[in-house]
């Protein structure tokens, strides 16, 4: 069904003017990214937070470690898991959540300021004041800039 799909777009558009260009064969071992939405998985919680794996539907189940705690209330859904497969071998999985809760407001709301990043210039604050653009050589160094002058080596020992 999806092979017929994959077939069939791209000559409806191809007749009606647009340039699709050909399908390329993809290896199985080339896909290194997947989407499930909604449905595709679930948390299995053993021994409370400590052991998480991520169950996905008709495949397996991974094994977790979280940086931050994916609570299980009323507030927080997880709307879908992008699993990723990085050059090193190793795997990520990334959550895209959805919270109902509003985050709490600042006590002394007169003392907050604001940042905008603009295209002219990078940052602007709420009193005005702007940076200019960096140019095009900012955070490159030369062999000369990382050189300690002998004074400083003498001083250092």
């Amino acid at each position: 069904m999806h092979i017929k799909d994959s077939i069939k777009a791209p000559q409806d558009s191809n007749q009606n003017g647009y340039n699709v260009g050909s399908l390329n064969w993809k290896l199985p071992n080339e896909y290194r990214s997947f989407t499930c939405a909604q449905s595709g998985f679930e948390f299995d919680r053993k021994n409370g937070q400590t052991v998480l794996s991520l169950s996905l539907s008709k495949l397996v189940d991974i094994p977790i470690t979280v940086h931050r705690e994916i609570r299980k209330d009323v507030t927080v859904t997880v709307k879908e898991v992008s699993i990723k497969k990085e050059q090193t071998g190793e795997w990520y999985a990334s959550f895209a959540v959805e919270n109902k809760e509003e985050p709490a407001k600042p006590d002394n709301p007169d003392r907050c300021i604001g940042t905008d990043v603009g295209i002219i210039k990078c940052p602007h604050d709420t009193d005005g004041r702007a940076v200019g653009s960096r140019s095009n050589n900012w955070g490159k160094t030369t062999v000369e800039d990382n050189r300690v002058p002998p004074a400083t080596q003498a001083e250092a020992t």
